[in-house]
């Protein structure tokens, strides 16, 4: 179940077969959100930011050719010798889940989609 202040991270093979999901987890627990903000003395963390760490990351990976990635783990379960990232186009999208600004909220009972 998706909830306000909620992070959103989507992204292309080239970020999930290079960064285990603990790795991508470390990369955002140190977010803040735009609710959590309000009640705090930190700014909200930009999702452009999150997004950029996370692809950089991804791209360190996939250069590495001696490091563990998901995509070597399950190549060498499948009988495949091969160890490093995998090298591949890396797209990252990092949104914060926000109640609407104007309107009804999706939640409304009389809101049409």
């Amino acid at each position: 179940l998706i909830q306000q202040g909620d992070l959103l991270i989507l992204g292309t093979d080239g970020l999930f077969d290079n960064l285990y999901d603990h790795e991508i987890l470390a990369i955002a627990s140190g977010a803040v959100s735009p609710i959590d903000a309000t009640s705090s003395s930190s700014p909200p963390t930009p999702p452009t930011d999150l997004a950029k760490a996370l692809a950089e990351a991804a791209s360190r990976r996939a250069v590495d050719s001696s490091a563990r990635s998901p995509f070597s783990q399950q190549a060498i379960k499948n009988g495949y010798r091969y160890w490093g990232g995998k090298l591949d186009d890396i797209t990252v999208v990092v949104s914060w889940i926000m109640p609407r600004a104007n309107g009804p909220s999706t939640a409304d009972s009389n809101s049409k989609i």
